[in-house]
């Protein structure tokens, strides 16, 4: 993907450009000068533009249909346990 620039402001000479970046530059932008318009008469100082993707909603959960999901595992857990138990005991 390329960068996205965009025009701040045209001047008729490099050097009023110049300052014009030098300032925008100051605050930690990233800036160019391009030469534009007829024959490259002007200088047009552009900023660079950070594009974002926006972020993807997060589905909300519901909460109690984790807890059961939870519990009932928690359940299959004790019961199988249980079982375990009790045909240890009825083999010993």
């Amino acid at each position: 993907m390329s960068k996205t620039w965009k025009v701040v402001a045209k001047f008729g000479s490099y050097e009023e450009a110049d300052q014009k970046r030098n300032v925008i530059r100051s605050s930690g932008k990233e800036t160019k000068v391009h030469r534009c318009g007829p024959e490259g008469s002007l200088f047009a100082v552009k900023l660079r533009i950070d594009e974002k993707k926006p972020k993807a909603k997060e589905k909300k959960e519901n909460i109690s249909k984790d807890e059961s999901v939870k519990l009932g595992d928690k359940r299959k857990e004790k019961r199988a346990k249980k079982r375990l138990r009790k045909s240890s005991k009825d083999k010993s």
